[in-house]
């Protein structure tokens, strides 16, 4: 959970083996829909961390734990320019 640039607090979490995510804008007394931001097609994603830069940008990292024996485990990063 991060308090954004703007005042506005992003949580993002793993719900459903996927990155979820919602937004409060009064301090968390009510939470907007939920909404995927993330998924590991081969397994679990999870482990979340949110990061915003000073230029606005906003970064989600994650883990990728895969359960099929093939893909490897990976360290995800996405990227939003709009503000999630």
């Amino acid at each position: 959970m991060i308090r954004l640039a703007d005042g506005e607090i992003l949580c993002a979490y793993t719900r459903d083996q996927e990155i979820r995510g919602r937004r409060s804008v009064d301090e968390g007394r009510t939470w907007q829909a939920e909404h995927l931001l993330a998924r590991c097609s081969h397994g679990l994603a999870t482990n979340v961390e949110l990061l915003q830069l000073c230029n606005g940008r906003l970064l989600l990292m994650y883990n990728e734990r895969p359960g099929d024996g093939i893909h490897p485990y990976a360290i995800a990063i996405r990227v939003s320019d709009d503000g999630g």
